[in-house]
């Protein structure tokens, strides 16, 4: 006599749960593949604004030791910046990019800087 109790797996649910494993796996490699390229499109915006920053601060620095040997205007010409002065210190913007620019406060005396600072553009 056989034995009714047994439970027996038919082919049906060994394939339904391997395509719902291959679903489940195609679904995560694709929100991964999303997500690396969200990284990476924010790493590349990062890399520019980088750049920028360290061009603005280079040309900052070129302009604050000019400022000994060279008239204001020669200066506001070759750089294409508008500086302000006053009895202590000179004021100007370097531009970042099209949002950002970089602030300086540069003493007159010992041409150090006072203030380094991003700002956002006014208007922006």
């Amino acid at each position: 006599m056989k034995d009714n109790n047994s439970l027996k797996i038919g082919v049906g649910t060994p394939t339904i749960l391997m395509i719902f494993v291959v679903l489940c796996m195609v679904i995560l490699s694709v929100l991964s593949f999303q997500e690396a390229d969200h990284n990476m499109s924010l790493v590349e915006k990062e890399k520019v604004y980088i750049t920028n920053y360290y061009e603005a601060e280079t040309k900052a620095n070129e302009i604050a030791s000019m400022f000994k040997n060279t008239a204001i205007t020669q200066i506001e010409e070759q750089f294409n910046v508008d500086i302000d002065e006053d009895e202590y210190a000179y004021f100007y913007q370097c531009e970042i990019d099209e949002k950002k620019e970089l602030y300086v406060v540069c003493e007159k005396e010992s041409l150090e800087f006072k203030t380094f600072q991003v700002r956002n553009k006014e208007g922006t």
